[in-house]
């Protein structure tokens, strides 16, 4: 029952559960909102992807790193913030917290390891200072980079609607006594 694919370097058999095929990933890592949603970034089609469950779907306390997840969902319109495809998943359909024995036996590639670290805030606002800071400081995408420079045009925005020409402040000037 092998359909010859591959998702996240593990040999997938699609099936379809009421016209939605049931797609699979690994866990990278996972955070939740209590009594509301679990969300997890799991690695699949070669990418990380974002994924969403309701509570009632799937339990925080019951996820380990490289757990098989099997599910159906609807990808979102917009990408996260992050640049990832982002899932709102209807369904759990099947969750594996161990390598599948065959695959162990053959030899076969082991569970991904986490993705690169997250962007820098202070790289993002400017410049980093910190000479072994542990996060990023390059964009991992171009959705990233845009988004980072839109973010950087909406601030010089918003300190262009404050400025006050009166205040003596403003120009780095002393003012004040």
């Amino acid at each position: 029952a092998h359909c010859g694919a591959e998702i996240a370097g593990w040999p997938c058999a699609r099936v379809e559960i009421a016209d939605k095929p049931v797609l699979a990933a690994r866990v990278l890592r996972w955070r939740s909102i209590p009594s509301r949603y679990v969300f997890v970034d799991a690695q699949a089609d070669g990418e990380e992807w974002q994924l969403c469950f309701a509570v009632s779907q799937l339990s925080a306390t019951a996820l380990v790193d490289g757990a098989l997840l099997r599910f159906t969902g609807t990808e979102e319109a917009a990408r996260t913030r992050r640049g990832l495809r982002a899932w709102q998943c209807d369904r759990l359909v099947e969750l594996t917290l161990c390598v599948p024995c065959d695959a162990a036996e053959a030899g076969g590639p082991a569970p991904p390891a986490p993705s690169e670290a997250a962007l820098c805030k202070w790289f993002v606002r400017g410049a980093c200072s910190t000479a072994s800071c542990p996060f990023r400081h390059q964009f991992a995408n171009e959705h990233e980079e845009a988004t980072v420079r839109a973010t950087r045009e909406r601030w010089a925005a918003q300190r262009r609607a404050h400025e006050d020409a009166a205040d003596p402040f403003a120009g780095g000037g002393g003012g004040g006594g």
